[in-house]
């Protein structure tokens, strides 16, 4: 299976070489969660009514999960 015509990294370890992201001056590694539709849907539509967009969202639930988790460092979005 490929990714816009590159091999799918192996799951199993860290993303490495052509799957990091230059922007900006620094490096970012893409990450994909697989939902069933249904969670999917549901995620795209709270983003819609919170009038912000998928990826604003999903960085906020990455921050959550770590805060909850006590975790202090931030994330951030690769796109800002």
């Amino acid at each position: 299976m490929s990714i816009s015509g590159a091999q799918q990294p192996d799951l199993g370890r860290p993303c490495a070489g052509p799957f990091l992201l230059h922007r900006r001056g620094a490096f970012f590694e893409p990450s994909a969660t697989v939902l069933a539709a249904s969670g999917w849907k549901a995620f795209r539509q709270l983003a819609f009514d919170l009038d912000i967009s998928v990826q604003d969202l999903g960085v906020e639930a990455f921050n959550d999960v770590m805060a909850k988790h006590g975790r202090k460092q931030k994330i951030e979005s690769a796109w800002d």
